[in-house]
């Protein structure tokens, strides 16, 4: 709360305010709650967002590899998410292809 009412008060008096983050701004980031704050204080046009290159993108660039072509789905897990064991990927990717699970 306290660096949004510091980046608001900066920006009504004219100054550009900067937050810098790894990776991209709206993926798993905590500049979303800092956002939200200033977008109660700002108008919408005074706030701009630059998306940045995530981990997972970078990675796949670093490989050569595709994340998702033609009609292939992606889907990203937090680190924290319950759902990211083995057996529920593998089960989830079989039921989609119309095979059967484990």
């Amino acid at each position: 709360t306290e660096m949004a009412e510091l980046a608001s008060r900066r920006c009504k008096d004219g100054q550009s305010v900067a937050q810098i983050t790894i990776g991209d701004p709206m993926i798993y980031s905590t500049s979303h709650y800092l956002l939200e704050l200033v977008k109660q204080a700002l108008p919408t046009e005074r706030i701009h967002v630059v998306p940045g290159i995530s981990a997972f993108q970078s990675a796949a660039s670093s490989f050569g590899e595709s994340l998702s072509i033609q009609e292939d789905r992606m889907r990203t897990f937090t680190r924290s998410s319950k759902t990211t064991s083995a057996r529920y990927l593998i089960d989830t990717r079989s039921a989609s292809q119309g095979l059967p699970s484990i």
